[in-house]
C-alpha cells in the first residue's frame, strides 16, 4: 500500500546520504581552501563553512526523520499523527512524506 512512499523516502535518503558523504569526504581530504589574508574575506569563508556545516546537520536530521517514517510504514502506523493519533492529511504527507504530526499538532508543537 505504501510502496510508492517507501521508494520515495529511500530515494530522498539516498540523495541526502550522497550529499553528506561528499561533504564529509571534502573535510577529510582537507579540501578547505586556504584562508585569505584579508580579514573580511576570512570572516566570509568561515561563515560559508558554518553554513555548509548547518546544511550537513540538516541533512542528517532529515535522514533520521526518514528512518522514523520508514519504521512507521513497516509497523503499519505511517500517516497517523504521533500526538492525536488521527490520520495525517494526504496533502501533508505528499508535501512532507516523513511528517509524523498532523498540521494542528505540528503547529501546537512549534509554539
Amino acid at each position: 500500500m505504501h510502496e510508492k512512499i517507501r521508494e520515495e523516502l529511500n530515494t530522498m535518503k539516498s540523495r541526502l546520504r550522497d550529499r553528506v558523504d561528499k561533504l564529509d569526504l571534502q573535510r577529510l581530504e582537507g579540501k578547505r581552501p586556504p584562508l585569505n589574508a584579508n580579514g573580511e574575506e576570512q570572516a566570509q569563508q568561515l561563515e560559508n563553512e558554518e553554513v555548509v556545516e548547518g546544511l550537513d546537520e540538516a541533512a542528517l536530521e532529515q535522514m533520521a526523520q526518514i528512518d522514523v517514517a520508514l519504521a512507521a510504514i513497516k509497523a503499519g502506523t505511517y500517516g497517523i499523527c504521533v500526538d492525536c493519533e488521527l490520520p495525517i492529511a494526504p496533502a501533508r504527507l505528499q508535501a512532507v512524506p516523513f511528517a509524523t504530526r498532523c498540521i494542528a499538532c505540528a503547529n501546537t508543537a512549534q509554539s
